[in-house]
């Protein structure tokens, strides 16, 4: 059985996977390839996560997890257009869905992070990303960090 942050990352890939401007390139986790022909990409990672005691006995956690998804593109002259394309299919996914295919009992946007990279190898050409973070809200047993509702 699995982690629910794992059930969480992987229904999120799911729901994004297939958007117009990034298809399949769609990965749960922190690195994507960064040739050029695997761009744009979102990762889809997690950055962290508070619990509070729910109930008692059998007690159970209340979750808010920073859940990070990162739309990776190369810089071109409309960089700025074409990551905000992306977050708007994004938005526009996850918004519709809000409980992550029943993974969550609520994920909603709580900000985003625009920025630029340099490449270590000089002749590479510079990534642009916008991160998305959203606050995802879901439940546990405190003795078994799988989904309970």
């Amino acid at each position: 059985m699995a982690h629910a942050r794992k059930n969480i990352r992987d229904a999120a890939a799911q729901l994004l996977a297939g958007l117009s401007q990034t298809g399949a390139r769609v990965y749960p986790s922190r690195y994507y390839p960064v040739d050029e022909a695997s761009l744009p990409a979102i990762c889809i990672y997690t950055i962290s996560e508070e619990a509070d005691a729910d109930s008692m006995g059998p007690r159970k956690l209340v979750r808010r997890l920073q859940l990070a998804v990162e739309i990776v593109a190369r810089t071109i002259d409309t960089l700025d257009d074409s990551l905000d394309a992306i977050a708007f299919e994004v938005e526009a996914a996850l918004g519709a869905n809000p409980t992550l295919n029943g993974t969550a009992k609520d994920c909603i946007l709580g900000g985003t992070r625009i920025g630029l990279s340099s490449p270590s190898d000089p002749a590479a050409k510079p990534t642009g990303s916008a991160v998305l973070s959203y606050l995802v809200t879901y439940r546990t047993l405190a003795a078994n960090a799988a989904l309970i509702d």
